[in-house]
């Protein structure tokens, strides 16, 4: 079951910013890369209550719940300026590694592409780590194309990464 975060939630309360959050710090850090950086205060959650707020309408989060658990979500902001109003950008997505493999992924990036074309976009775009062979599968499967490679873009101590380009053209 998809539900649109705010849509649903006119006024958004802060135990469901909460929630969200929660399920975001638990599985949005899954890449090696990413474990340095989960306590970083930009993810508290009075800021991410902030920048919900300041998106507005250009930012869409769309949550796939089963019996009031988060199985998964997708955010997507849309270009603010006039030149890149027709451009979406995927901010995050991820799913409960419970209920990885069923589909949920593919519904969500579904209703997203759904959406995004309701509001006009051209393309979505958005970058992942290239050891996330998982994800990278789904979004070639998806549609989604290689724009291009930045080599060694994040380094720790976990050693460094590339990070790659995809982005889908919508029309």
């Amino acid at each position: 079951n998809l539900i649109d975060f705010k849509k649903n939630h006119s006024f958004l309360r802060i135990l469901e910013v909460r929630k969200l959050l929660e399920f975001r710090k638990k599985y949005d850090y899954k890449v090696p890369f990413l474990q340095e950086y989960k306590t970083d205060n930009r993810d508290s959650l009075f800021l991410h209550w902030l920048k919900m707020l300041w998106h507005g309408e250009r930012l869409k989060t769309l949550v796939a719940v089963k019996n009031d658990e988060i199985l998964g979500y997708i955010s997507v902001v849309f270009g603010k300026n006039k030149e890149f109003q027709g451009n979406a950008y995927l901010v995050s997505a991820a799913v409960n590694e419970s209920e990885r493999g069923k589909g949920i992924g593919t519904k969500l990036f579904q209703a997203m592409e759904n959406y995004a074309r309701q509001r006009d976009a051209r393309r979505i775009e958005f970058d992942v780590f290239a050891q996330n062979k998982r994800a990278l599968a789904l979004y070639k499967r998806l549609g989604y194309e290689v724009e291009g490679v930045k080599k060694r873009a994040v380094e720790n101590s976990c050693g460094s990464d590339d990070l790659i380009f995809l982005a889908k053209l919508l029309s």
